[in-house]
């Protein structure tokens, strides 16, 4: 590559992390028409959003600047080849990892929310209604395709425990493993009868593999 050439992508992508001395710079960067890739530590994607705001970004750079946040957790995947039975080129049935994600997108509503100092549950709650799954739920679709375990699933869960969605009758923040709001006692999800949480679209539940009523 030409040194020109270097020249020409280094205006379009800048990559950073956010602990990096350059990484105050990156919000500045992507409001001027720089693609910014960043690196940033938290339990979920808003808590990106979060996070950019008590290091003292100002919140119309983050509104402005910011197009989307992937989190991302790593969790053990079946081995292809035994299928979890366990073999010589496995580990008790595991073998490599596979990705669990949550994607956020800036929308409108979530830019204004964000730019104007909006609290984190009122976030949460936009990114919600614009169709913002949880990591717990690509976790449960991971382990209905065979990818991953339910342990694996669990160890994941908790190690998430620390992020919350707003309730949607009186938002206050609700654990993301919790069943109901401890506020006002609104059930978050369709529950089994074995007490585990059924996704909308499902006809049998994928635990104990029971017929679901709608």
């Amino acid at each position: 590559m030409t040194t020109s050439g270097a020249r020409a992508i280094s205006t379009v992508v800048f990559r950073t992390h956010s602990g990096h001395r350059r990484g105050p710079d990156a919000p500045h960067r992507a409001v001027t028409g720089h693609l910014v890739l960043s690196t940033i530590h938290t339990t979920d994607a808003p808590g990106a959003v979060t996070r950019l705001l008590n290091m003292g970004v100002p919140s119309f750079l983050v509104g402005g600047g910011l197009s989307g946040v992937v989190a991302q957790r790593l969790v053990r995947r079946v081995c292809t080849e035994c299928r979890g039975r366990g073999c010589e080129g496995c580990d008790e049935g595991l073998r490599g990892r596979t990705g669990v994600f949550q994607v956020l997108t800036l929308t409108d509503p979530l830019r204004d929310a964000v730019a104007s100092g909006e609290p984190a549950a009122r976030i949460r709650q936009l990114a919600a209604q614009a169709g913002m799954g949880t990591l717990a739920t690509d976790a449960r679709l991971a382990l209905a395709e065979g990818l991953t375990t339910s342990h694996e699933i669990t160890r994941l869960v908790q190690a998430s425990s620390g992020a919350t969605l707003p309730c949607s009758a009186c938002e206050t923040g609700v654990p993301l493993g919790g069943l109901a709001c401890p506020a006002c006692g609104r059930q978050r999800a369709r529950l089994c009868g074995c007490g585990r949480i059924l996704e909308r679209s499902w006809r049998f539940c994928l635990w104990c593999v029971r017929h679901t009523v709608a």
